[in-house]
């Protein structure tokens, strides 16, 4: 796996399917092991998959290249739900251009055949966003009732955070067939931690801010949560913007 002291890749995610640890990496390498309550060894078992036909980017399998924002693009969340396999990732819709979508498994551990669940033509490129940043781009995925959420940050493109018109600082609610529903909620920076509380019908989620300004937040639906409006953080450079 990549250190986080090499790479700014994620370096792994897991859930589990019945007896199994599912783990795939920020690379998109993917691991089970039996969990039995009995052993002190964890033993990986690697699963092939047809990621590298449908996702052509090196960017995303290696973090030696030299070019621009290779250590961002990557996996950013992993999700087993009713027997099948969802991963979100940094996709590159056009030529430098990126998002976050969601492709979707039939959790085999022979072999994971990945198809696109939910993606859109919005994007966002460092080559006309002077801060573009790819770790801040959420990516969570959670099951909400028969729907999912999916965390989406800003690429460091403030001001999409406010713009109802715009998929980018926001909590997406999605359908079961990978259609978008409607925009949850509002004003997010990063919101990279997501957690729906099914007994207590309460939604939680942890968010990277400015400097001085992580947050943790009651999601409830329709709220507007104040990036880049309101902060308690500050800019990492010390300066003022609008």
């Amino acid at each position: 796996f990549y250190s986080r002291d090499y790479s700014n890749k994620t370096v792994a995610h897991i859930d589990i399917f019945k007896n199994k640890l599912l783990l795939g990496t920020g690379t998109g390498t993917f691991f089970y092991a039996e969990l039995h309550s009995n052993s002190k060894q964890l033993i990986l078992n690697k699963i092939k998959n047809n990621l590298t036909s449908i996702i052509s980017d090196m960017r995303f399998y290696d973090s030696t290249m030299t070019f621009l924002n290779s250590d961002e693009i990557s996996i950013k969340d992993l999700l087993v739900d009713n027997l099948n396999l969802y991963i979100s990732y940094i996709k590159e819709v056009e030529t430098d251009c990126f998002n976050v979508s969601i492709l979707k498994s039939d959790l085999n551990i022979n072999f994971l055949k990945f198809e696109t669940f939910f993606t859109f033509e919005e994007c966002l490129s460092f080559k006309n966003i002077k801060e573009f940043n790819g770790q801040q781009s959420g990516g969570r995925i959670v099951k909400y009732k028969d729907t999912f959420l999916l965390s989406l940050g800003e690429f460091r493109k403030r001001t999409l955070a406010q713009d109802k018109n715009s998929n980018f600082g926001k909590i997406l609610q999605i359908d079961q067939n990978g259609k978008k529903i409607k925009n949850f909620s509002l004003g997010h920076r990063n919101p990279q931690g997501l957690f729906y509380d099914k007994e207590n019908k309460v939604i939680l989620s942890t968010e990277h801010g400015p400097l001085g300004g992580d947050e943790i937040n009651l999601i409830k639906e329709n709220n507007n949560y104040g990036w880049p409006i309101s902060s308690y953080g500050d800019h990492y450079d010390g300066s003022f913007k609008k």
